[in-house]
């Protein structure tokens, strides 16, 4: 999945390519592995705001796509183990 998310930000129209967005891990809470999404915005393609909307669209996307949705539904809806 971190290749995903990485690939998918990226490809996020306002992600400056220089310097080179990342995905960094944090650590852990719990079962859930924190991520943190580090990347320039290039104001001339678009907001800030709106850069930092597609982002985590994309990041979700991409989530997705690796693992499939099973587990974010699980957590959206309220279910545990």
């Amino acid at each position: 999945a971190h290749a995903a998310m990485a690939e998918a930000l990226g490809g996020v129209p306002g992600v400056a390519a220089s310097p080179a967005p990342a995905i960094v891990a944090l650590g852990l809470d719990g079962q859930t592995v924190k991520l943190e999404a580090r990347f320039w915005v290039d104001e001339r393609a678009d907001s800030a705001d709106s850069v930092r909307t597609s982002v985590v669209a994309a990041m979700r996307g991409a989530i997705e796509q690796a693992a499939g949705d099973t587990a974010i539904r699980r957590h959206e809806d309220g279910a545990t183990r």
